[in-house]
């Protein structure tokens, strides 16, 4: 666009009175400027009335990380409030490619350690270096986080990645004994991810932990797989101990089932022996599910 024509612009836009009409005006100067110029576009946004700055700022921002990483990063300290440069550092962590770029981004966030969304930064840069086929590597990157709260959603980040590229080796790890975080948990979205691709294994692994609690959050997990037989169902229902998880897997492939045969899910449940309570819960599901409720 030449300069008479961008002057063209800013003066019919100039003349716009504030409104919702003037601030989708301006958001689509944005977007076809900042990709000519990102810089001047910048510059032009910072010179508008404060809210309509920030409004159209928190708004480019996802985009402007798909069209120039490197210019978002330059200017994120000057950003003029910490709101849209959160925004801008998510879209950054949202826009990853590849593994270099994860590595290069979790190395740049090192300064906004103290922000309060770092974690959260973090956790989806190494979910995303784990699901490029390095989960290795984010482990050991997992392993500097100090605070044991951030520490385990870190690994359950990491794991619930690495289980959907690879689900029989996020398996094998969370089997090892030295794990840190919540294990129940890991094994669930392990579960989850396995069962999807292969069912059986994943109830071989899931009935090889020792631990009860371990087994039944995973066997209720696997309670949603649509591959999953009314008497496998039976078969996993009788494998879980705890009598709140038999009930919670129990409601879970009933809401299932019932989605698509009604008649199907009366019929197991007529077979459970459960409280009356628990059945009559259950049938109101079934009866829902009948009249298109769910």
């Amino acid at each position: 666009m030449s300069l008479y024509e961008k002057d063209l612009v800013l003066r019919l836009f100039n003349a716009l009175p504030k409104g919702q009409a003037r601030t989708d005006v301006a958001m689509n100067i944005s977007l076809n400027w900042f990709q000519e110029d990102p810089r001047q576009t910048l510059d032009w946004i910072l010179q508008l009335d404060r809210q309509l700055q920030m409004e159209l700022l928190h708004r480019l921002g996802g985009m402007a990380a798909h069209f120039d990483r490197q210019f978002v990063q330059d200017v994120v300290p000057s950003l003029p409030s910490a709101y849209v440069r959160d925004a801008w550092i998510t879209a950054l962590v949202s826009s990853l490619s590849g593994p270099e770029d994860t590595i290069r981004m979790i190395k740049w966030l090192e300064p906004y350690r103290d922000e309060p969304r770092y974690n959260e930064w973090l956790n989806a840069s190494l979910q995303s270096l784990a699901g490029s086929g390095s989960a290795d590597y984010a482990m050991q990157l997992a392993d500097d986080i100090r605070d044991e709260a951030a520490y385990e959603r870190a690994m359950l980040a990491i794991v619930d990645s690495w289980a959907r590229v690879d689900a029989k080796a996020a398996a094998a790890w969370v089997r090892d004994e030295s794990v840190v975080a919540d294990r129940s948990e890991l094994i669930t979205r392990v579960a989850g991810e396995w069962s999807k691709h292969d069912l059986r294994a994943a109830q071989r692994w899931v009935m090889g932990f020792k631990q009860s609690a371990d087994r039944d959050a995973g066997l209720v997990k696997l309670m949603e797989s649509p591959y999953l037989s009314s008497q496998e169902a039976d078969a996993l229902l009788r494998n879980i101990k705890s009598s709140a998880q038999r009930s919670t897997a129990l409601q879970t492939y009933i809401e299932r089932v019932a989605r698509y045969d009604p008649g199907a899910a009366r019929r197991y449940l007529d077979r459970q022996v459960t409280f009356s309570d628990e059945k009559q819960k259950l049938m109101e599901i079934i009866e829902n599910a009948e009249n298109g409720v769910f």
